[in-house]
């Protein structure tokens, strides 16, 4: 979702390591951010479009305050590798990342949920609004589904999980 929920403004990333916020009455160019020490491979923003999150070569994915007049950082996440994707979804927001890992993180803390090593690289992830689904599209062609038992957003301790290979 690289969409403001009001359907105002986007938001784009590039290989530049900068991130941009569009008007999408006028189509101008409202700011655009600095935010990587290397290309940035995907965007995402919390469904109540506050917060930006941005994946890169650099291995981080980084959190942004949205504002229209500009974007204030405020977290990193690490990643073992270049982070290919981002994906974030439920009412208390969880962010799903990949690498060569698929990870899991609450929005509200920080805190870590899940840590998956696919031990192939991640091209794509997502969650469902629920957030009872992670997934993950791997560059070798597979696709790993993590299906929650209990939600993710919820504490450690109750959380268990499966995780599926698909075979093209």
């Amino acid at each position: 979702r690289s969409y403001h929920p009001s359907g105002k403004h986007i938001v784009s990333c590039a290989l530049d390591k900068s991130f941009k916020t569009w008007d999408t009455t006028s189509w101008k160019r409202l700011y655009s951010v600095p935010a990587h020490d290397d290309g940035i491979y995907d965007i995402d923003m919390t469904p109540s479009g506050n917060q930006i999150f941005t994946t890169g070569a650099d291995r981080r994915v980084r959190v942004w305050n949205f504002g229209t007049e500009g974007a204030g950082h405020v977290r990193d996440y690490g990643l073992g590798q270049a982070g290919w994707s981002a994906a974030i979804a439920g009412q208390n927001p969880v962010l799903v990342s990949g690498d060569t890992h698929i990870r899991a993180w609450r929005i509200s803390d920080g805190g870590g949920m899940l840590d998956i090593d696919l031990a192939a690289d991640v091209m794509s992830t997502a969650i469902s609004n629920d957030t009872l689904l992670a997934a993950a599209g791997l560059w070798n062609g597979d696709v790993v589904i993590d299906r929650k038992s209990t939600r993710l957003n919820s504490s450690h301790a109750n959380i268990s999980y499966a995780v599926f290979c698909l075979k093209k």
